[in-house]
């Protein structure tokens, strides 16, 4: 006869015996009135328990820690969010630039009164129009319909006084149609170097009269060059940037001067310009070993 062995209820074969007897449980576990006991006493415990303030305060604590810490990283999360559509945006503005030149031979005309955001997008606010361009009398309309195209998320306008206007300024796209700006020459007069077409720049150039086209700014968000030619000046804030949306002197710039760049050849990247702005405010546009704003005369 085989002998059965119990998992939780040991077998112990008594000696001098035919057959193996269960081993005797302890006598509290007998008891009814131990688990009784014991089932009251939890009961109780958990019925009375609750969280006094002290403990409250503490879980809060916790809770203010752990938002304050993911907050910042949430925060530049929808920074680099905004730059990669900022960037996606221009890549597809380059193609329409490059239908239109290979279709005229040319880059597209500057537009009236010199503003170089009229090349695409949206109808500008009423108090421009005109002398700018509606949307679909556009150079670049037949090549790239969609208006939202030209509308940078991170887009802040400027800082103005005058009420009325403040609504009109709340972004470039709403005041003139296109947060972006076609870089023809850059909107600083002042150069070291005399620029080869002022004012007009690469507007109804050849693609042969670049000289580096991957140097060559093409594109550009306002916060990539101050706009000296203004009296006073102003310098702009858009991207990783969450102050005032532009400052009127150099001595007030506590933010990042950070801005997608589209290229003549058609690349885009995210630069960060501050560090150079701030260490060339008579002579922004200077070229660099990163970027030429203008082509100089000789």
């Amino acid at each position: 006869m085989k002998t059965k062995i119990a998992l939780f209820n040991p077998i112990v074969a008594r000696p001098g015996a035919g057959v193996s007897q269960p081993a005797p449980l302890p006598r509290q576990c007998n008891d009814r009135r131990f688990y009784r006991t014991l089932s009251r006493r939890q009961c109780a415990s958990a019925e009375g328990h609750a969280f006094t303030l002290s403990e409250l305060l503490v879980v809060i604590a916790i809770i203010a820690i752990l938002a304050a810490m993911l907050l910042p990283a949430l925060s530049g999360a929808k920074d680099r969010a905004k730059m990669a559509k900022c960037i996606s945006n221009q890549h597809e503005i380059g193609f329409a630039f490059q239908f239109y030149v290979n279709d005229n031979s040319k880059f597209p005309p500057l537009g009236p009164d010199g503003c170089g955001f009229q090349f695409g997008g949206d109808d500008p606010h009423d108090i421009w129009k005109p002398p700018l361009w509606a949307a679909t009398n556009r150079p670049l309309w037949g090549y790239t319909t969609s208006r939202e195209l030209y509308h940078c998320p991170a887009d802040r306008g400027l800082q103005t006084s005058d009420p009325n206007s403040a609504l009109v300024w709340s972004s470039f796209f709403f005041a003139l149609g296109s947060s972006y700006r076609y870089n023809t020459a850059p909107w600083v007069s002042k150069t070291l170097v005399p620029q080869a077409a002022p004012k007009v720049g690469l507007s109804e150039k050849s693609e042969s009269w670049v000289i580096d086209p991957a140097r060559h700014i093409l594109v550009h968000d306002p916060s990539a060059l101050p706009y000296t030619d203004a009296n006073p000046p102003s310098i702009f804030f858009s991207h990783f940037s969450h102050g005032v949306p532009s400052v009127t002197n150099f001595s007030a710039i506590n933010q990042r001067c950070v801005s997608p760049i589209l290229f003549v050849d058609g690349h885009g990247i995210s630069q960060d310009f501050t560090r150079f702005i701030l260490a060339n405010t008579t002579y922004p546009a200077e070229p660099t070993a990163g970027w030429v704003w203008y082509k100089p005369a000789y």
